[in-house]
Parts: C-alpha cells; structure tokens; sequence
C-alpha cells in the first residue's frame, strides 16, 4: 500500500495544518457531506475538512465554517489549487 503525501504549512492565525493529497472518493465523500452537487462552496469546505488536520485534530465542515476568513482563503488554494474549480451545479437555470 502507499504512503500518504502530505505537506504541512502554517496558517495566518498560526496553526499548522497538514495538508494529505486528496484522491476522487475524497470529493465523493465531501459532494456527499455537502448533500449533494448544488453547493460549490460547501463541496470545497468539505474537501478541506477530508484532507486537513490542524494541529493533529481531524476537522468537519463546521470547523472550517467557523474558521478565520484568512486561514479560509490559504487552506480552499493550498486544497483547491490555481486554476481548479469545482463542477457548475448540475439544476437547470
């Protein structure tokens, strides 16, 4: 089996999150916590929560939404990356 790949980076506040290499079911299971494709930014809360720990504590949604708007911003481009966003909600307009 592989090892995980993880990088840790210090956040605007000062925590230290460590960051795993995300993997499909990954954005499975966050589309799921999210309930379902139509909330972008949920989806993209819930991967944060899936591959990061902040000083060693695991997270759920809910931590990330009550998380300062600085270690928001660093943690959705260190999880997201440049460029990459998520699918368009799949309701017709």
């Amino acid at each position: 089996m592989s090892e995980k790949k993880t990088r840790e980076i210090t956040l605007p506040s000062g925590a230290v999150a460590s960051i795993r290499e995300g993997k499909g079911r990954d954005l499975l299971a966050a589309t799921r916590a999210a309930g379902g494709p139509n909330d972008p930014m949920k989806i993209a809360f819930g991967l944060i929560a899936a591959l990061v720990t902040i000083d060693g504590r695991g997270l759920v949604i809910e931590d990330v939404e009550d998380m300062d708007l600085a270690d928001v911003f660093k943690l959705q481009g260190e999880v997201m990356g440049n460029g990459v966003s998520l699918p368009a909600s799949t309701l017709p307009s």
